[in-house]
């Protein structure tokens, strides 16, 4: 999957529907949440504000492949389900591409039902899902520059994330790159929990 430069950027000559087939077979080999959420919600940028292409794209999000890691069992597999629909509900809304109701609507934000119920998910089982990056893509979904935003649901989620991530992880790598976008700081997060 080609991805643009900044944030919803897309390459040039890059069509929707190459993007999510490019994306779904990502999606179906990839071990890595981290990776399997940044793919879905580059789908969801590709999509851009086609209404018609909204429900189909999330469709395929909805029945994407375990990938490696199993589709029941909680690990990497269940990102796609519960957690990737969360995220593609989440970008739609950020990005202003409709599908015609709210999928996985909750607290004023789009996608959030699916991620919180992934994160409690993800924290009952052991060695499934990371629920650190769950709580990250909540964040991210429920961000006060986005569309519909909810300023203290990011900081609660962002904090969990902070709690979860290892010094040095690509979480903790990808939560210190997104703060310092928005001049914030993990300390001034882990401070005010």
């Amino acid at each position: 999957m080609k991805f643009g430069d900044g944030v919803l950027s897309k390459t040039r000559g890059y069509s929707a529907d190459r993007a999510v087939g490019d994306g779904l077979k990502t999606l179906a080999t990839s071990g890595d949440v981290l990776s399997h959420l940044e793919t879905i919600r580059r789908m969801a940028v590709y999509l851009d504000r086609d209404e018609g292409a909204g429900e189909p794209g999330a469709g395929a999000v909805a029945g994407a492949g375990g990938g490696r890691g199993g589709g029941r069992g909680g690990g990497v597999g269940a990102c796609p389900g519960v957690a990737g629909r969360g995220v593609f509900a989440g970008a739609l809304s950020h990005i202003g591409t409709g599908v015609g109701w709210k999928p996985g609507y909750a607290q004023g934000v789009q996608g959030l039902t699916w991620l919180e119920r992934a994160a409690e998910a993800a924290g009952e089982s052991e060695g499934g899902l990371d629920v650190g990056a769950v709580y990250f893509a909540a964040a991210l979904v429920s961000h006060p520059a986005m569309r519909e935003s909810k300023r203290d649901l990011y900081e609660r989620f962002m904090r969990e994330a902070l709690g979860r991530a290892e010094r040095g992880s690509l979480l903790a790598k990808n939560i210190e790159a997104h703060l310092e976008h928005f001049d914030e700081s993990a300390a001034s997060f882990r401070s005010a929990g």
